[in-house]
């Protein structure tokens, strides 16, 4: 379950429950209740959570373990978060990837239509690489705005504070490919 391997996660970095509620600028109450599977974390809390413990959110998601370098469509590990509109489907091989030192990951994501990936603007050092498949999109870097229709393609700078938006009636999905791996709240 997420909230046992978060705590795994947290106690082997040595961090104690207040530690880490200090770091997430989260509360104690509300880490002990995740940990224990009694609540689940928005994408913004898991997000802060797997910042604070350094590690990306997909590795904190059950059934990541690969082994294979090749990742068959019927054996991708499928993502939703609770409270999001967006959900993935991890494209390269997470396990190995961590073990190799991969330097960057693949993922299809599919957005709700008339939804963005996060009431606020995502920052992140990570670079990345959206192309769209199906759907529109709006994607605002700083203060410009850019939309996307099937086919385009965006490439998103580290530390460019971004949002990603579906204006469209329909789902957007399409895939990007992010450098250093991470999940991020789309």
């Amino acid at each position: 379950m997420l909230g046992e391997r978060i705590r795994s996660v947290r106690k082997a970095k040595g961090f104690k429950l207040g530690d880490l509620a200090e770091i997430t600028d989260l509360s104690s109450s509300y880490i002990s209740q995740l940990e224990r599977g009694l609540i689940e974390p928005s994408l913004t809390s898991l997000r802060k959570i797997s910042n604070a413990l350094n590690i990306p959110i997909y590795l904190l998601m059950d059934d990541v373990a690969k082994e294979n370098p090749v990742v068959k469509k019927d054996e991708r590990v499928k993502m939703f978060f609770p409270n999001s509109a967006v959900s993935y489907e991890l494209m390269t091989s997470v396990e190995n990837g961590e073990k190799s030192g991969a330097k960057m990951l693949a993922a299809k994501f599919s957005l709700r239509p008339k939804t963005s990936e996060s009431e606020e603007y995502t920052i992140h050092e990570a670079e990345e690489i959206l192309v769209l498949v199906k759907g529109e999109l709006e994607v605002t870097l700083g203060q410009e705005s850019y939309q996307l229709k099937p086919g385009d393609t965006i490439y998103i700078l580290g530390n460019v504070p971004h949002k990603i938006t579906n204006f469209g009636e329909s789902f957007a999905e399409g895939y990007y490919i992010v450098s250093p791996p991470q999940i991020k709240n789309f």
